[in-house]
């Protein structure tokens, strides 16, 4: 179950609240601070949100930080540790006992059991562009499926107009694109099965070959 739902939030990961101070990464930079809350009346452009969306398909960057989740009625939350490198196309992303590896156009996702790696078949990775137009779909026309706003550069928020919201974005989502390497540094996204949030807490904008290896073991 957790490895669907990280799939799903890989397809189109959102919602965010907070920013660097300076706005950029430097080689390997601190991402944690202060929070700062999204108002819902400004409108954002749709235009500069898909393209901070879309530099954060296919930038170069490495992002260690960790994900909770909360679920309606249960005590306490899941926190699971993530660590995501990209390069371009290529990517290789790491939550909790899960693995998501995106390498020459193929896809596979698998997971670390006593027992050893575990992975599934080898797929066609989806066209970027595919994931860019279906965002774009959900902001535009007569009748959106979600309005946009922005308070601070670099941060968006992503509220449904109609209820149950589809996944990933779920009823609200805030969203911050680090300005230097285009990452996402926080995410946080609530929806019906509950709450979402993502912090990075560091950014590099290196990515060594060895952080895009396939998981062997």
């Amino acid at each position: 179950m957790l490895l669907a739902l990280i799939v799903g939030a890989l397809a189109a990961t959102a919602g965010w609240m907070w920013l660097r101070d300076d706005g950029g990464a430097d080689e390997s930079a601190s991402v944690l601070g202060s929070t700062s809350t999204l108002p819902l009346r400004l409108p954002g452009d749709i235009d500069d949100f898909v393209s901070a969306f879309e530099a954060s398909r296919t930038g170069t960057y490495r992002v260690v930080g960790r994900l909770e989740l909360s679920e309606p009625g249960v005590d306490g939350s899941e926190r699971i540790d993530v660590t995501i490198a990209r390069r371009g196309a290529d990517s290789v992303e790491q939550w909790g006992t899960s693995l998501v590896v995106a390498l020459d156009g193929r896809l596979q996702a698998c997971e670390r059991l006593a027992e050893g790696l575990t992975c599934g078949a080898v797929t066609d990775a989806a066209p970027t562009e595919g994931d860019i137009e279906a965002l774009r779909s959900l902001l535009s026309g007569p009748s959106p499926t979600y309005e946009l706003f922005v308070d601070s550069p670099g941060c968006w928020q992503l509220v449904a107009t109609s209820s149950p919201a589809p996944a990933p974005w779920g009823q609200t989502t805030t969203i911050c694109f680090d300005a230097g390497t285009g990452a996402i540094i926080r995410q946080t996204t609530s929806s019906a099965t509950g709450l979402r949030t993502f912090v990075a807490q560091e950014v590099s904008a290196t990515v060594d070959d060895a952080d895009l290896s396939p998981p062997t073991e």
